[in-house]
């Protein structure tokens, strides 16, 4: 089950053309997601419905696929051995930062 937050890109009430976004979070799971929708009210009936623009898990899944989770990530940390910034991959850090990751 997912806890959302969300806030329109609009302050006015439209009948149609409002965006909304939306982050949600799965406490069990400790996953999330963003998620961009349109949202449509009928000012006769009073209902509203919403249609998915674009997920960010579906963005993050295609900018990882292939070596895209190795090539295509800036991701960078510090390792505390020589002191220097490295590629955040588990070859690069110290061996305690290691460690301190596998526990």
């Amino acid at each position: 089950a997912y806890s959302t937050a969300f806030a329109t890109a609009s302050r006015n009430v439209s009948g149609t053309g409002v965006a909304n976004y939306a982050a949600q979070f799965d406490a069990a799971s400790w996953s999330g997601d963003v998620v961009a929708r349109t949202l449509s009210f009928d000012t006769v009936s009073g209902s509203t419905t919403s249609t998915d623009i674009w997920r960010f898990s579906d963005k993050l899944a295609t900018q990882a696929s292939g070596t895209g989770w190795n090539t295509g990530r800036y991701m960078v940390t510090y390792n505390t051995t020589t002191n220097t910034p490295v590629p955040f991959r588990l070859a690069s850090i110290s061996s305690t930062q290691s460690s301190a990751l596998d526990t």
